[in-house]
């Protein structure tokens, strides 16, 4: 679960995020709404401290590429903006 917060606002840094990455391609660009907690397995996963996680916690879902899910959508959305 995540609790959003729709008027706060965050500029995207690459010495502020999570990766490892030492650049980031949106860098400089600012976000309106920002999640505030992130909630998983019935704990606090993410707040305004950081990442709360230990390894192991997570599962892993498998998917299939190119997920019918999403894309099925994106091709029902693409055929409606035609007619």
């Amino acid at each position: 679960m995540v609790i959003w917060d729709p008027e706060a606002t965050r500029v995207v840094s690459a010495k502020t995020h999570t990766s490892a990455a030492d650049f980031n391609i949106f860098e400089g660009s600012e976000l309106h709404g920002v999640p505030v907690y992130v909630i998983a397995g019935g704990q606090i996963a993410v707040d305004e401290e950081g990442l709360h996680v230990a390894p192991g916690c997570g599962r892993y879902v498998p998917t299939p590429p190119n997920s019918g899910y999403v894309y099925g959508r994106v091709r029902a959305r693409d055929q409606v903006s035609r007619q």
